[in-house]
């Protein structure tokens, strides 16, 4: 399903997940930070999870999601934080 004129969310998700392999190819020697909006991390996450579905998957714009490698293998450390924000609600 697409928007008339725009991608499908397939083809987004395909056109993020290269975005994101090369930008661990290029920088394998540090860690890279990604800046992104939260749907494009949550096609990102169901990527990861090997799942169709991005609704149950909910991720704030301001959200901190940290990924690591682990054993060659890509592990979700933290998925939608928003502790940072707590100073602004003290």
């Amino acid at each position: 399903l697409a928007y008339p004129g725009g991608e499908s969310i397939r083809g987004a998700q395909r056109r993020m997940v290269r975005a994101y392999t090369e930008i661990l190819d290029i920088h394998e020697e540090c860690t890279p930070l990604i800046i992104s909006h939260g749907g494009v991390i949550r096609l990102l996450v169901a990527w990861l999870l090997h799942t169709e579905y991005i609704q149950p998957i909910y991720h704030y714009n301001t959200g901190l999601t940290i990924l690591d490698d682990l054993y060659g293998k890509t592990a979700i450390r933290t998925m939608n934080s928003t502790a940072h924000l707590n100073p602004l609600y003290d």
